[in-house]
């Protein structure tokens, strides 16, 4: 009976080929389609969820015009809102990517900060020397 079948599937193929490339191709652009729609849904959905409360994380979003959107707020905003509404525990900004990875100090007073750190001279070369390739792109 399975041989039955694709002798009648192989007649029709080559009778109507261009049908059946019509069909099968648009099989395959829809299961692509829905794989990647799939993926971004998951991707979106996966923000945070490394952190343990995340069902507690909000994020501010201003909307400046039809194609400008950005999560970006004033600097006093965090603290504003935090007063008006005591439901919020902490709050942080992002900003801008540092540029400079570290700058030289002096070594009796570099621990004195917690994002302190001592390094030799030849690892500081070593580090620049990786990050300049970097910098530049």
């Amino acid at each position: 009976m399975l041989k039955n079948y694709l002798r009648i599937a192989f007649r029709n193929l080559s009778r109507h080929p261009a049908h059946y490339f019509l069909n099968i191709s648009g099989l395959a652009i829809g299961m692509a389609a829905s794989i990647l729609i799939l993926l971004w849904c998951q991707n979106e959905l996966s923000y945070d969820r490394f952190n343990a409360n995340a069902d507690q994380i909000y994020r501010i979003t201003v909307v400046a015009s039809d194609q400008f959107k950005a999560a970006t707020n004033p600097a006093g905003m965090p603290a504003g809102l935090q007063a008006v509404m005591p439901e919020i525990r902490n709050t942080v900004r992002v900003s801008h990517p540092v540029e400079t990875l570290f700058e030289k100090g002096d070594r009796r007073t570099a621990l004195q900060r917690p994002d302190g750190i001592l390094i030799t001279e030849d690892m500081a070369d070593a580090i620049l020397a990786i990050r300049m390739p970097l910098a530049r792109h």
